[in-house]
């Protein structure tokens, strides 16, 4: 006897199977299954994304759908779907370095063979809770952790003034674009160390 069950949500999952026969014995196992979220759609070369949403991402909990089958990270790359490395941009050095885990708020560049699906294994609830990332001095690659459009106009900019005295800052987007799926922005800021940007709630 077969049975199956589809979970329609991620998350995190304990999954227990007790089985009874004719003659009253009786088995059971259980297991945790994993969920997983859509991260990004990838086009042949090389992608930009970001997380929509507010949680970390291993690489290695980054699995791939490709023609119909799933593949992890690792086998994706050993079957020249996508490149092994992914891209990000360091706020701090300013200059391009390799990342194996994905914080959200962040833009990242990845190289793919084809076209192809980026999912993720999620074990904990996503929350939203308005915060977009912090800035530091100079170029911040950015992506918003969610999954909607943003206004500029709608988002709010802090810094401590005693702090930060004659902070400025330059945004190098009328609005938020998404971008493949994913709503990324650069911006460059000046004169102070370090900002908070939240978008505001409607």
């Amino acid at each position: 006897m077969v049975r199956n069950h589809t979970y329609i949500g991620y998350g995190t999952y304990f999954v227990s199977l007790n089985v009874i026969d004719n003659d009253g014995k009786s088995d059971d196992t259980s297991k945790i299954c994993y969920v997983k979220i859509h991260l990004s759609n990838l086009d042949p070369k090389w992608n930009l994304i970001s997380l929509p949403f507010n949680q970390s991402v291993i690489k290695s909990n980054i699995t791939v759908l490709y023609n119909g089958s799933e593949y992890t990270w690792n086998e994706a790359v050993n079957e020249s779907i996508i490149l092994s490395q992914i891209y990000q941009w360091n706020r701090t050095n300013q200059n391009y370095d390799l990342v194996n885990v994905l914080s959200p708020g962040h833009g990242y560049w990845t190289y793919s063979y084809k076209n192809c699906e980026m999912r993720a294994i999620v074990k904990t609830n996503l929350s939203y809770n308005r915060l977009i990332t912090d800035l530091l001095f100079e170029w911040n690659l950015v992506g918003l952790p969610d999954n909607k459009n943003v206004h500029k106009e709608n988002i709010t900019v802090y810094y401590n003034p005693k702090k930060h005295a004659g902070c400025m800052l330059l945004l190098i987007a009328g609005f938020l674009n998404h971008h493949n799926n994913h709503i990324i922005f650069i911006v460059y800021m000046y004169t102070c160390s370090m900002v908070t940007i939240n978008e505001i709630n409607n």
